[in-house]
């Protein structure tokens, strides 16, 4: 499935330096960890912060193929908003419903985004939507992980990449380490609705990750913003569905568009496509009001945090 992309980019410009150390801002410890055992050794580091797509495998190392009942009550799960906003609409069509369904997301770049079943401290669930930037690493909402009216972080998280068509051709994962930002846990602060998740375990290398990047004003307004998550409908939740415009707006914390998503969406990347292949999460989806969608835009302290912890967790 084609997108727009940007013409004539140059990803070095738009990746934020390395050796940027926030001083005095809030953000600069804004990272919460769930949980507080040891870290794990970490063995290597990544050269870079960069996409990374291979060809899809099906031979021994992927995960067989699961068939999810018609009937499964996953289908009708809540969006994960509903954890700490209540049962108000947050995502919204704006004008017609100009979404288009993917119809293979095993294929590039579809297979990096995965769906979440999300199981608070109390056993209700929600859903919601994250992806990948490593291995065992994904970007989501905060909302996503500390559900602010159902005990805080997630007890657990199923992530299911490429999930679509009633199948899961990358099986499942689980996750039960989180890590949120104190403005969202403390003060329930939509400037900071960001988390991430770590998997218990890496998922298979063929479905790849994301780039991510601070993107100056320059590089984000009036450009084209990519955004495919899991939406309640048409179809009931799970499958694809994808949309892009141009972004109107971005503030110091939020970027502002009208591309079209609903509950289910919430964590989905919000994208640049730059040149014929590469591509990079800029902000994530988080809700919306009555003319416009919006989502965190990952500032230099953010990418600072995404950074450290995919390098911890690799």
């Amino acid at each position: 499935m084609p997108e727009p992309v940007l013409d004539n980019p140059n990803l070095d410009d738009l990746i934020s330096s390395d050796t940027y150390v926030p001083k005095g801002d809030e953000e600069a410890a804004l990272i919460e960890p769930v949980l507080t055992a040891p870290p794990a050794v970490v063995t290597r580091t990544f050269a870079t912060y960069t996409e990374l797509h291979l060809p899809a495998r099906t031979g021994s190392g992927v995960a067989p193929q699961t068939i999810m009942p018609e009937t499964s009550p996953l289908r009708t799960l809540s969006d994960a908003a509903v954890g700490s906003f209540g049962d108000q609409t947050l995502e919204l069509i704006i004008g017609n419903d100009d979404r288009k369904k993917v119809p293979d997301a095993s294929e590039l770049p579809w297979r990096k985004i995965a769906a979440l079943v999300i199981t608070s401290q109390s056993g209700s669930q929600y859903a919601g939507t994250a992806c990948f930037i490593s291995p065992r690493v994904l970007l989501t909402a905060g909302h996503c992980v500390f559900l602010h009216d159902a005990g805080g972080f997630a007890k657990k998280i199923e992530v299911i990449p490429a999930w679509g068509n009633n199948k899961q051709p990358f099986g499942k994962y689980e996750a039960t380490l989180f890590k949120a930002s104190n403005g969202w846990v403390n003060d329930r602060n939509s400037d900071y609705d960001y988390g991430i998740i770590i998997l218990d375990e890496d998922a298979h290398p063929s479905i790849g990750w994301f780039a991510f990047a601070a993107a100056s004003d320059e590089h984000l307004n009036q450009q084209i913003v990519n955004v495919c998550g899991y939406p309640h409908d048409p179809d009931k939740w799970p499958n694809q569905y994808y949309h892009a415009r141009e972004i109107d707006r971005s503030s110091k914390h939020k970027i502002y568009y009208t591309a079209d998503s609903t509950g289910g969406q919430s964590g989905a990347g919000l994208w640049l496509t730059l040149g014929e292949t590469e591509r990079v999460i800029v902000g994530i989806h988080t809700t919306g009001s009555s003319t416009t969608n919006f989502g965190t835009r990952i500032t230099e302290p953010m990418f600072n945090n995404f950074k450290r912890v995919k390098d911890e967790y690799q």
